[in-house]
């Protein structure tokens, strides 16, 4: 498989961006202050244990070189960022408490907060950061992490509480490739990626007991956290063959609760003590226009498309609401997102005006005609018999588009015939997605030659605003930008959005959980949940 497909399929970049600048003001770590959420009259109690699924058999236990969104999501609580990502979408402080850009060479100074110990009770240093980040620049196993070379070159200890990054890129970006977990240099020399060593890292958790066969952990506040100590005292982790099978034990009783991306939770919603949690992840399905068909590179056919697409009645009917339109490649929450650039909401009547300017007139049969040609298009997208909701995404679209005067020839491949297709250039349209990370960095989907830009696009001027987005060393050049950047594509049209996918936490009503902000690290903030002993 080329790397190309692997980033297809992936749908990734799972760091990424760039930062670069003067001394950064970091966003503060929130919920440090002890306040009742709103509407909730009492504050969160102490105490108590809940139970949570993990995969039956873990990859591996390393942090670095995981591969499952169960363990990402555990290790979430068990291992601290050396700059954490906020609700918003910023770069925040964790383990370092403060960054700068060295405007005298490519590098970054990265400070780290003092005291900060992991479970084993041994301090953390720059020397465990550097280990760290060269464990991930050694290794081409590190999956969720691999990107991190794209940004860092090197790590260099200049002292006991300062790193010294040399950087490829001078940019903004590049604070988002070091959210990356820290771990114990003591612990984990010489252990190789596939291993079942305990875990030891620096969260609000640290695991008492755990085994493989079957897979299971027993987890215990960490008493030497920098931090407040979490209200729940104890949770396991108990293995289960997939998602399905912790979604039935969690309504045996098994667990308190389950993350799931499934669309139907809301069946759950109805059982006696149940309750969902929505959240936001980061995949995204779009259609991929090729630009080699010369009717899909006029802008106005592609804005139609856009147009003659209701979003909301896909995501209604197919989806049952788990998601929001998502017209972009950019992250819905990120802080500084353009507000004002162009929409294409559902408008069979723009839609239709843009086809008419455009000279496409309805045939007899409805579809339109120009210069003896019919406005038809080959759209091909995944087929799974397990999953059918891209075939059924595709089937809605076709009708859509066809009150609009514009024929889809759908054609469902499996996934190796997708994936040749794509590398091949063999279709008009695709329906496919990405897996967007919380870097703001969308060059891999829009610039010449990027990896995930199965479109074919190449415009100069996109490629000079990503150019200048590499080059912006505050947060404020970065934004201001990264806005024109975001206005450009939304007049150009790329690619053509559809949907941000939501996933779900179904929990007890007992469980009251909060901040969750995206999935692989739904248990970020769980030193926040607690257990309402009321219920």
């Amino acid at each position: 498989m080329t790397k190309k497909l692997a980033a297809i399929l992936l749908a990734a970049v799972l760091l990424g961006g760039c930062y670069a600048g003067a001394v950064v003001t970091p966003t503060p770590f929130a919920g440090q202050t002890e306040t009742a959420a709103p509407g909730v009259t009492r504050l969160p109690q102490s105490g108590g244990e809940i139970t949570i699924p993990m995969p039956a058999e873990p990859y591996t236990t390393h942090p670095l070189f995981i591969r499952q969104t169960e363990m990402s999501n555990i290790y979430s609580m068990l291992f601290e960022p050396l700059i954490a990502i906020d609700e918003k979408m910023l770069p925040a402080v964790s383990i370092a408490n403060s960054w700068e850009f060295d405007t005298e060479s490519d590098s970054v100074i990265v400070r780290l907060r003092s005291g900060v110990r992991f479970h084993d009770n041994t301090e953390l240093t720059a020397s465990d950061v550097v280990f760290t980040f060269n464990t991930i620049l050694d290794s081409p196993d590190s999956t969720y992490y691999s990107t991190v070379s794209k940004y860092i070159l090197s790590a260099e200890a200049t002292d006991a509480y300062t790193v010294r990054f040399e950087v490829k890129k001078a940019c903004y970006a590049v604070y988002y490739s070091l959210s990356v977990p820290i771990i114990p240099e003591s612990v984990y020399s010489g252990v190789p990626a596939q291993t079942d060593i305990t875990p030891v890292g620096s969260g609000g958790f640290a695991v008492a007991s755990m085994s493989m066969s079957p897979a299971s952990m027993v987890m215990v506040r960490n008493t030497y956290w920098w931090k407040k100590q979490p209200y729940i005292e104890r949770i396991r982790a108990v293995g289960y063959s997939d998602n399905a099978a912790a979604i039935s034990a969690f309504i045996n009783g098994e667990l308190d609760c389950v993350p799931t991306a499934i669309y139907t939770t809301d069946i759950y919603d109805g059982y006696s003590g149940v309750s969902c949690y929505s959240y936001m992840s980061n995949y995204y399905d779009f259609i991929a226009p090729n630009f080699k068909n010369a009717i899909l590179r006029d802008v106005n056919i592609r804005r139609a498309i856009s147009y003659a697409i209701d979003r909301k009645s896909i995501i209604a009917n197919i989806y049952i609401s788990h998601g929001i339109s998502m017209e972009y490649p950019f992250a819905s929450d990120l802080a500084f997102n353009n507000t004002d650039i162009p929409r294409y909401d559902y408008s069979l009547a723009a839609a239709c005006e843009l086809l008419e300017e455009a000279g496409w007139t309805p045939g007899e049969d409805g579809i339109r005609e120009k210069g003896g040609k019919r406005l038809s298009f080959r759209l091909i997208t995944l087929r799974s018999d397990d999953n059918p909701v891209r075939r059924d995404t595709a089937a809605m679209i076709k009708r859509q588009l066809a009150y609009a005067g514009i024929e889809l020839q759908v054609e469902t491949l499996n996934a190796e015939q997708l994936n040749a297709a794509i590398e091949d250039g063999a279709f008009d349209l695709a329906l496919t997605g990405y897996y967007l990370s919380g870097s703001p960095d969308v060059s891999f989907a829009v610039r010449t030659g990027g990896v995930g830009n199965i479109m074919g696009y190449s415009d100069a001027v996109c490629d000079g605003l990503l150019d200048e987005l590499d080059s912006a060393r505050t947060r404020e050049e970065y934004a201001e930008v990264y806005g024109r950047l975001q206005q450009y594509v939304a007049q150009q049209l790329p690619q053509i959005g559809l949907i941000g996918f939501s996933h779900t936490l179904l929990h007890r009503d007992s469980l009251v959980p909060t901040g969750i902000n995206r999935d692989l690290r739904v248990y970020e903030n769980i030193d926040k949940w607690y257990i309402d002993k009321d219920k």
